[in-house]
């Protein structure tokens, strides 16, 4: 999964759950150089890395400090190819990673700049 490469998104770990109620977490990862100043991309895209067996599974965010489901700027799949002669991998239409609604808190935390609706 491709997300938004924000330092703030460390706090937050991908739940990955399956229909048969197993459950693991991902954690962000991206990539920086060890000179800083050869990291032209600092600030574009993290990522949640995860090899699954085939079968349906759901995707969410959550801040790993409180437990809180939560989303990332931006998120989508992005599938490598499976390794050639393999099967048995995850398709492309068996994972489902579904926003959370807008309440009032995540509206004025994630939108708002002055935090009201003045």
């Amino acid at each position: 999964v491709n997300i938004n490469g924000a330092f703030s998104l460390k706090d937050i770990v991908m739940r990955i759950s399956s229909v048969d109620g197993k459950q693991d977490v991902a954690h962000w990862k991206r990539w920086d150089f060890k000179y800083i100043f050869l990291n032209t991309f600092v600030d574009i895209s993290g990522n949640y890395g995860v090899s699954l067996p085939s079968g349906s599974y759901t995707f969410t965010f959550h801040k790993n400090s409180t437990g809180e489901l939560t989303w990332p700027d931006w998120a989508f799949l992005y599938y490598d190819r499976a390794p050639s002669n393999c099967i048995g991998y995850v398709a492309d239409n068996s994972i489902t990673m579904p926003m959370p609604d807008y309440d009032t808190d995540r509206c004025v935390r994630e939108h708002l700049d002055d935090g009201n609706f003045d």
